[in-house]
């Protein structure tokens, strides 16, 4: 088992004095290594998480992408890439033969990126989706970046993202070069 506590009664009296604790006893070299700075992490860390939610409903009525609410920037380092989840919780009340498709995408600086197109129902019935998207970008250029969530009917309409107070969510993960 991991030793993760020193009691009091571990430590010989007079052990740990001033001078073993003063500035220079301890090699520089031994703190520089110790905990790395974000510029030098492994390739594949986790540098930065950003997360945004809302649960502020947003009525969608045209078939071009709007936006829902769910948007962050994040400053990254050159080359790394942005891990991208989403959830969009979002409602059709249905109307027409084939009556409630939508699709839902990830925008990075103003450019769709990646969508979840749900077809919908055949039915003239409401239907309610969490449409969930995963996406992980290309190598960034160094600074910051615009990412943000959209919705657009397909077909039918319209519908209402995060209605009833249902929670859509967005989460960025810089990782590492």
């Amino acid at each position: 088992m991991p030793l993760s506590k020193i009691g009091s009664d571990s430590l010989n009296s007079g052990a740990v004095t001033s001078t073993a604790m003063a500035a220079g006893s301890v090699a520089s070299t031994a703190l520089a290594s110790g905990v790395p700075t974000r510029a030098k992490m492994s390739s594949g860390s986790v540098l930065q998480v950003t997360a945004v939610q809302s649960t502020t409903q947003v009525v969608i009525s045209t078939e071009s992408p709007q936006s829902i609410g769910l948007s962050a920037s994040m400053t990254v380092l050159a080359n790394s890439k942005v891990c991208m989840i989403s959830v969009v919780p979002w409602y059709s009340p249905g109307g027409g033969t084939w009556s409630n498709a939508g699709t839902s995408s990830l925008w990075v600086d103003g450019v769709q990126v990646a969508f979840n197109e749900h077809n919908g129902t055949t039915t003239n019935e409401a239907a309610a989706w969490n449409s969930a998207l995963n996406f992980l970008t290309v190598s960034l250029t160094a600074g910051a970046h615009t990412f943000e969530v959209k919705h657009a009917l397909t077909i039918g309409g319209p519908h209402y993202c995060m209605r009833d107070s249902r929670v859509g969510t967005l989460t960025l993960m810089e990782i590492a070069a």
